[in-house]
């Protein structure tokens, strides 16, 4: 375009920044974007800025995805709820905690409402660091402060964080309050939750796990039956919008109150 006289405008750039990231090639991005934000060529809107902090954050290049970032911010330019989870999640891909923060209180300040997507990132990045506490708080409060349920990926999530902490009884609480909130678990939860009693030879944890799965009741199949597990872009969906969560009762042990008595400690 530029060798045969022409101007090239905020669209076409976005396409090939777009396409240097989609390769893997942050040098060629970060080449483009620097040439054309010393000029006046082009008007750097949002989507600029946003792809190439994504593109820094999937290159695992934190630091960098901050400083457009900032750039961005000092342009007057306000960023989405979006764009600060593709931050958080770097820093947790990193175990940054110190940046994740900063970001967090930067989310804060922007008055950008966090979301379940938020949520997932913050209990991947306490689960990460061993702390199933931590985890747990993160878990209660972020929902009650900013009125959101946690969705399917969040609930795996702490599962998950639980369990790599060798808490398998947290975990089994976090899915029996996941069942009473009406929130279909994934196949990915019930598949870490089997392989987790499995291993701990929880025969009747495990057998139950598979029967609340395929939706069975004294082995006959519920409405939430076989294929409601939470899957796809949208696990997020409760029972109210899937059909009937699985009837069958739990254990005694998983019907008390969810990870009661500090139990994550």
């Amino acid at each position: 375009v530029c060798a045969a006289g022409g101007v090239l405008d905020a669209r076409t750039l976005r396409a090939l920044l777009a396409a240097s990231v989609r390769g893997g090639d942050m040098a060629q991005a970060s080449e483009l974007f620097s040439q054309y934000a010393r000029g006046n060529e082009v008007c750097f809107d949002f989507a600029i800025y946003s792809i190439m902090v994504r593109g820094f954050c999937s290159a695992g290049q934190v630091e960098e995805g901050l400083r457009v970032f900032r750039e961005m911010r000092e342009r007057g330019l306000p960023p989405d709820a979006p764009l600060f989870d593709a931050l958080l999640g770097a820093c947790a891909g990193r175990n940054l905690m110190s940046l994740a923060e900063e970001v967090l209180a930067d989310m804060e300040a922007c008055r950008v409402r966090p979301t379940s997507a938020t949520l997932v990132v913050l209990v991947r990045l306490q689960g990460a660091r061993g702390s199933v506490a931590d985890a747990l708080r993160v878990f209660e409060e972020l929902p009650a402060r900013h009125g959101f349920e946690p969705d399917s990926r969040a609930y795996h999530a702490l599962v998950a964080a639980c369990l790599a902490a060798g808490r398998l009884d947290v975990a089994l609480d976090v899915y029996a309050s996941m069942s009473q909130t009406g929130c279909l678990a994934s196949a990915r939860t019930y598949e870490a939750l089997v392989a987790a009693t499995l291993r701990s030879g929880a025969l009747d944890e495990a057998v139950a796990l598979v029967e609340d799965a395929m939706g069975l009741h004294d082995g006959v199949a519920t409405p939430g039956g076989p294929g409601a597990t939470a899957s796809g872009a949208d696990g997020a969906r409760s029972a109210g919008e899937r059909g009937a969560a699985p009837t069958r009762t739990p254990p005694a042990r998983r019907a008390a109150p969810p990870w009661g008595g500090g139990r994550g400690s």
